[in-house]
């Protein structure tokens, strides 16, 4: 993060008042804002998300002998965890045991012995907890991605490690207590490539919806906001090998904003909904994960 101070802005916010004391609580990310230099700061950072490369909004204000500064100054920023330390979303513990390692022990409790994570900030720290899986009782393997090749493209690049006609895509930062052999049969008896996982969305102030017609299939998206009746996605999908065939190799791509509307134009059907009777925790905010973790 880095902020070029522009005088007369920062005279007008001067007038206004509002500039406490320097403040970065958070549950996963502290801020260290440093001025190095005479002068001196006050500073407030809000977190957007816990997500590497969240979004910081920071107000600074630089004063000189009391006065707003009125030069051109630099001010860094700095995200950290309280102890100084970086860690991914799904290395965060619940009940004192990492997201990932939960992901995979339900994984397990349902049949799945094999796994690919996908690996681009802070591998290492990935791999350290997970390892091989064989503790958990599952074959890990990694793709690693770089850059980013986004909820298309990194199972696009993951599939050779795959090996397989059809398999599941699962969310790295949801928990969930959905039940799969019924996810599976809903798939496999249908003409779908895709089968997502979804609940009604009582939340669309918060989260866009999928549109689903009486047949299960999906038909489109719903906006963020919209009073239209839609289904959340949580995080869970089966899908077949075919699906990905048109996702250009190594380029960032998305599913749902790319990808599955291709398929859902190209044939009715191709996208299916599995309405599910399950709990699910999406831990994509501080507050999220505080609530989670208190249940």
């Amino acid at each position: 993060l880095l902020l070029t101070i522009h005088p007369e802005f920062w005279r007008r916010f001067a007038a206004t008042g509002d500039h406490q004391g320097a403040q970065g609580p958070g549950i996963r990310y502290s801020a260290n804002v440093a001025a190095y230099s005479n002068l001196r700061m006050a500073a407030a950072v809000h977190q957007s998300s816990m997500e590497p490369g969240a979004t910081l909004t920071a107000r600074v204000l630089l004063t000189e002998y009391g006065a707003p500064f009125k030069g051109t100054a630099t001010v860094s920023a700095e995200l950290l965890r309280p102890d100084g330390q970086e860690v991914l979303v799904n290395l965060l513990p619940v009940a004192g045991e990492p997201l990932v390692r939960r992901i995979l022990r339900w994984l397990r409790a349902h049949g799945v012995t094999d796994a690919v994570l996908n690996l681009h900030h802070l591998p290492h720290t990935l791999t350290g907890a997970v390892g091989d899986g064989s503790d958990l009782g599952v074959r890990v393997r990694y793709s690693w991605e770089d850059p980013v090749l986004g909820s298309a493209g990194g199972p696009k690049r993951a599939i050779p490690l795959l090996a397989a006609a059809e398999f599941l895509i699962v969310n790295g930062d949801t928990l969930t207590n959905l039940d799969l052999a019924p996810l599976v049969a809903s798939h496999r008896r249908s003409d779908a490539l895709v089968t997502m996982a979804v609940v009604p969305n009582s939340e669309p102030q918060k989260y866009s919806g999928l549109a689903v017609d009486e047949e299960g299939c999906v038909t489109g998206v719903v906006p963020r906001g919209s009073a239209q009746p839609s289904y959340h996605f949580f995080g869970v999908q089966l899908v077949n090998v075919e699906a990905f065939a048109a996702a250009p190799a190594g380029v960032p791509c998305e599913t749902v904003a790319q990808l599955y509307p291709a398929l859902i134009a190209n044939r009715r059907g191709a996208v299916r909904a599995f309405h599910a009777d399950a709990e699910y925790h999406d831990i994509g905010t501080p507050a999220d994960y505080l609530e989670t973790s208190l249940r």
